[in-house]
């Protein structure tokens, strides 16, 4: 089961099938809830991210912050508890 929240937009959910993809455009941040984080495999700016171990249900808050040193994007992956 995946919940996500693209852009402080609409909340949705859904189940997903082994081997079934997704594919979310994102322009500042999205809010996952993962119920198995072991067996969803994400891609984020076309590297893999592990969100978690098999059976473990997962809340991350995923966005982009300008660095004040540098003025670049990074990419931060937040753990919500």
């Amino acid at each position: 089961m995946l919940r996500y929240l693209v852009d402080r937009g609409e909340r949705v959910e859904r189940y997903f099938d082994k081997g079934e993809t997704l594919r979310l455009d994102i322009n500042r941040e999205v809010m996952l809830w993962v119920a198995n984080a072991g067996s969803f495999k994400a891609k984020i700016s076309g590297v893999e991210v592990n969100l978690g171990r098999p059976g473990e249900v997962s809340t991350q808050l995923i966005k982009w912050n300008k660095n004040s040193e540098n003025g670049k994007y990074e990419l931060q992956m937040i753990p919500v508890y």
